[in-house]
């Protein structure tokens, strides 16, 4: 065999080494902050500044990309108005990942759609211009049969970009690093799966001690918008500049911006004069360039204290790509109009819009609580049931119903147990047989029962249920919103078990319950009576499911120049309570007891009562304990 003198190793095996040595190189101890500064470059096609990237540009980034790379640091989240670079920071974050400490990362977007855009006209050109991004990941002309628009491999992991409106993206391998961006935006349900960001949280799962969660979007409404959940729950950061006359911190706020002398007599605003910014501390006016040029000095305060989860707050206020003229313009359009005033306030301000809404402080119904004499207090006349159906339990209310349709919460109930188990129905149905002592020494059982069919997830088992129970008034409900329809939209039979089945107008029954909720008067029709627990008497009515009674808010919008009412779910809130409390009285609508039949009951409550109370004196007559 001849020996060749020149022995060179092979491409492929070159290339080997070369990633070997990529995965096995030593970290730097850096930031992201750090990393950016030193390695990324922004793209002409997504960047009014390309070139080498300057956090000091930015400077109220900085802390945030610092907890990213924090391994303390468990969550970060940004409630921002728009243009204030929250997407650079997802970027830069990502950068520093690949390049720095190579994981399994996940971006999820609104929709599929919008994370393929984000790909190709964010990602993608960083990808291309930023070297050691270039290096390890390569670019669509290296045609890398692994990478695709929506997942690029890198030694030692990988970036997977998926819609929160897709189940199938967000359920499958596990992941180290979480980005969620414009979250408000994302769908209250991924299809059937349930919520898209518990669903994604999930797989992080797998890396309990060493997970990161980034969340970043402007927020939507009070109450509902979930950044700003998110943001109460961590440290409630505020971005504060120096006075440029006293020296002390403050956050640039929309309260404290004044451009009143900048109007003419029409009311325009004119080019000669300078937005103002007043200092609440020494009273002193400062334009926008004076306050911004301490961008170098500011800081952010911790509301709380939380060394997993660092929360932030910023407005366009302090962008260096918004100025404040532009701002103050913006408003002067959007005043005047409900909807261009709440989008003025998500995206300029970064802050939730508080809608002129009906709700219903939990609190205050908690409050009404007070003992009964017995599980039935005199007043009733009829009970009736709602119950709700989830995978693991079924929640159900018992209702009491009297005259004028005043109201008393009998009991809460939460049934544990897997809802496609025969033996879970079955507890169900024994707690629906069940007898209740009234005040007045008699008995009463539930009358009518409404059971939600859902969605389809255990649609076949309600109906399969209720079928055999309609004689003793279990019946299969279904929810409809929208306005301008009846309580019992529709009765009809099921095609395949052929049950009955009745849809109801979930938003109309909501609009009524929440009118009798807010009655205060204890004479008035439809007032809502609660029971307080007590040591003999145990009713399930704590403050967790007067939190969930109370868990939407009602609000109009206007949609194609048309008001439409529309009920949200309150962030961090289960909603379950008010499901019942609809549905029960769903039950009693399908009753549907007239003036007459409550008089009647009344009558036939009293008959009873007098024959029993007879009854009862007879026996303690022939007993020796009473006497005539």
């Amino acid at each position: 065999m001849e020996l060749r003198e020149n022995l060179s190793p092979a491409p492929n095996t070159v290339a080997l080494f070369r990633k070997i040595l990529r995965r096995i190189k030593p970290t730097e101890d850096i930031s992201v902050a750090e990393w950016a500064d030193k390695y990324r470059r922004l793209p002409a096609e997504s960047s009014s500044e390309p070139g080498k990237w300057k956090t000091s540009r930015t400077p109220y980034l900085r802390k945030p990309m610092e907890c990213v790379s924090d391994p303390k640091v468990r969550k970060v989240t940004l409630m921002t108005s728009a243009q204030v670079g929250k997407s650079e920071l997802i970027i830069n974050s990502m950068g520093y990942y690949v390049h720095n400490d190579p994981s399994s990362m996940l971006l999820v977007q609104p929709t599929v759609d919008v994370g393929r855009d984000f790909s190709k006209e964010r990602i993608a050109p960083t990808i291309r211009d930023t070297p050691v991004l270039r290096s390890a990941i390569g670019t669509e002309k290296s045609r890398n049969a692994k990478n695709t628009i929506t997942k690029k491999f890198f030694p030692g992991g990988y970036i997977a970009i998926v819609g929160a409106n897709s189940p199938v993206g967000l359920a499958s391998r596990p992941i180290k690093v979480l980005f969620l961006d414009e979250v408000d935006r994302f769908p209250e349900s991924a299809k059937k799966e349930g919520d898209p960001v518990t669903i994604v949280e999930k797989r992080t799962n797998t890396y309990p001690y060493n997970h990161k969660i980034v969340k970043v979007s402007t927020p939507t409404i009070d109450g509902v918008s979930r950044i700003q959940y998110e943001y109460n729950q961590g440290t409630m950061s505020k971005w504060e500049l120096p006075c440029p006359g006293c020296g002390q911190y403050h956050e640039l706020i929309w309260a404290n911006i004044k451009f009143d002398h900048m109007r003419n007599d029409d009311g325009d605003l004119v080019d000669d004069k300078d937005v103002l910014c007043l200092c609440p501390s020494c009273g002193e006016l400062n334009n926008e360039i004076a306050w911004k040029s301490g961008g170098e000095h500011g800081r952010w305060v911790d509301t709380v204290e939380d060394a997993v989860h660092k929360s932030f707050r910023l407005s366009a206020l302090a962008s260096p790509w918004r100025e404040w003229r532009a701002i103050v313009k913006a408003f002067l359009e959007a005043k005047g109009d409900s909807e261009m005033l709440k989008v003025w306030t998500n995206t300029e301000l970064g802050e939730a819009w508080l809608e002129d809404g009906e709700t219903i402080e939990f609190s205050e119904l908690a409050g009404r609580r007070k003992p009964y004499a017995a599980p039935v207090p005199d007043g009733v006349l009829v009970l009736t049931a709602g119950v709700d159906v989830q995978d693991d339990r079924f929640e159900l209310e018992i209702v009491g119903w009297g005259e004028n349709k005043v109201s008393w919460g009998i009991e809460y109930k939460v049934i544990y147990g897997n809802t496609l188990l025969p033996e879970t129905w079955e507890r169900l149905d024994q707690h629906l047989l069940k007898t209740y002592a009234c005040e007045d020494g008699g008995t009463m059982q539930i009358i009518r029962t409404a059971v939600d069919s859902g969605d389809g997830d255990r649609t076949d088992e309600v109906y399969h249920f209720c079928k055999p129970r309609e004689n003793r008034g279990v019946y299969a409900i279904k929810g409809r919103g929208g306005t301008g329809i009846s309580i019992i939209h529709n009765i009809a039979k099921t095609k395949k078990i052929k049950n009955t089945l009745f849809t109801i107008a979930s938003n109309a029954i909501k609009a009524i319950l929440y009118t009798r909720l807010a009655q205060t008067d204890t004479e008035k029709a439809g007032y809502c009576h609660f029971p307080l627990d007590t040591k003999d008497m145990q009713h399930g009515y704590d403050e967790k499911c007067f939190e969930g009674l109370t868990s939407e808010i009602k609000v109009t919008k206007m949609v194609k120049g048309r008001p439409k009412t529309e009920w949200i779910v309150k962030k961090g809130v289960r909603n379950e309570p008010l499901d019942c409390r609809v549905y029960a009285t769903a039950a009693l609508e399908i009753l549907n007891p007239t003036l007459e039949d409550f008089e009647a009951l009344k009558k036939r409550r009293a008959r009873v009562n007098k024959k029993q109370t007879s009854q009862k004196r007879r026996g303690a007559v022939r007993s020796g304990g009473v006497q005539d």
